[in-house]
């Protein structure tokens, strides 16, 4: 019984030291200045607004533009579905407003299914994939790019994370931007979890569990 004892004790202390670096790697993440060059810059999906992305999504598709403008990469890789067959999906969105801004249609993909992180990656590697694309700068909000990079990692990709310089969670309270920081400490477990589980767990279940 002590036997026991000891294995859940250890098995707790594991967690809560792993739960701490993940913590501690979802708040360090910032603007990066230096960024070498890849195949494609891929855009994680935010809310849409009708035919407009939200503030959030804005920031991330117009950094996106401007990496593509600086060189960084000729192709972009927007994500994003819709919870409603019948409004426009993110990535489309996200396709208008890089078309209006300029970038040609050619150099533009875009997943319109993609319903959270763990999927956005998935759909953009397969496009990539289709594509031979190898290598990829991924563009989002600071807090957004362990979990990110983690998946990125799990799915075999090379990336490297691109923090949105002018992302509007760094004006929010430090109650928010806790409350935001913990919750993503939860989904990057819930999505290794998932990685390794998901022909047998649903996603529903494991958001329930954690």
């Amino acid at each position: 019984m002590r036997k026991i004892y000891a294995m859940i004790k250890l098995s707790i202390i594991i967690f809560l030291i792993g739960y701490l670096v993940v913590f501690i790697c979802v708040v360090s993440i910032k603007h990066k200045s230096h960024l070498n060059a890849a195949d494609a810059i891929i855009v994680l999906g935010a809310a849409a607004w009708g035919e407009r992305p939200s503030p959030v999504f804005r920031n991330r598709i117009e950094y996106a533009i401007e990496l593509y403008q600086n060189g960084l990469a000729n192709n972009i890789i927007f994500t994003g579905g819709t919870p409603n067959k019948n409004y426009t999906s993110e990535g489309e969105v996200a396709t208008k407003w890089a078309i209006d801004k300029n970038i040609p249609k050619i150099h533009i993909f875009t997943d319109k299914t993609s319903r959270n992180t763990y999927e956005n990656l998935l759909h953009a590697k397969r496009i990539a994939d289709k594509n031979n694309f190898k290598t990829f700068i991924i563009v989002s909000d600071p807090y957004h790019l362990t979990r990110a990079k983690i998946i990125s990692l799990l799915l075999g990709m090379h990336v490297q994370v691109a923090a949105t310089p002018y992302s509007n969670f760094d004006s929010s309270d430090w109650r928010a931007r806790l409350k935001t920081y913990l919750k993503e400490t939860n989904s990057i477990y819930v999505s290794v979890v998932y990685h390794y589980t998901h022909p047998y767990v649903s996603k529903d279940q494991l958001k329930k569990w954690f």
